[in-house]
Parts: C-alpha cells; sequence; structure tokens
C-alpha cells in the first residue's frame, strides 16, 4: 500500500482550537497513515519476540557447546565427557 505524506501546519501556538477541524480529507490521510503504523509495530513487536526466542535458544546451544568442550578429554587420555544433568532439563 502506498502512502502519501501530507505536509501542514497548524496554526501558532502549536494546537487546533476546540472550535477548528481539520479537513477531512487531511484527517483520512493521517487516520489511513497511523493504521500502517500501528500494523508496522505489530509487526515489529512479533518479529522481535521471534528473534528473542531464537537468540536464547542459540545463547542455550553455545553455552551447551561451550560446556562439552570443556569437558572433552584430551589428546592421548582415555575419559569420555560426561553429560552435564541440565542438557537434559527442560
Amino acid at each position: 500500500m502506498a502512502v502519501t505524506t501530507v505536509t501542514w501546519r497548524l496554526p501558532r501556538g502549536g494546537r487546533l482550537r476546540s472550535n477548528e477541524f481539520l479537513d477531512p480529507a487531511l484527517s483520512d490521510s493521517v487516520r489511513e497513515q497511523l493504521e500502517v503504523l500501528l500494523a508496522d509495530k505489530a509487526a515489529l513487536v512479533a518479529d522481535n519476540s521471534r528473534l528473542q526466542q531464537e537468540n536464547a535458544g542459540l545463547q542455550h546451544l553455545l553455552d551447551f557447546t561451550v560446556h562439552v568442550q570443556a569437558q572433552a578429554p584430551t589428546p592421548g587420555s582415555q575419559a569420555s565427557p560426561a553429560t552435564p544433568s541440565w542438557v537434559w532439563a527442560s
């Protein structure tokens, strides 16, 4: 959807008086722009939530990998790495 921007000025003082109204076409345009912005904001909130969950999962995987690598046997040793108990916890 193409958004048309409209330039307009408020009277001195920066506010409309109670008896002044915006042009109906301008009012509709502003309303449509606000609706588009709110829809975009909702989409960004959803994306942000998904990315936070993805980031938490990747961080958990990284922590696990670092822990397993720290427990890995050194070359020449016969020890096997122990799986930490927190790996299987939900």
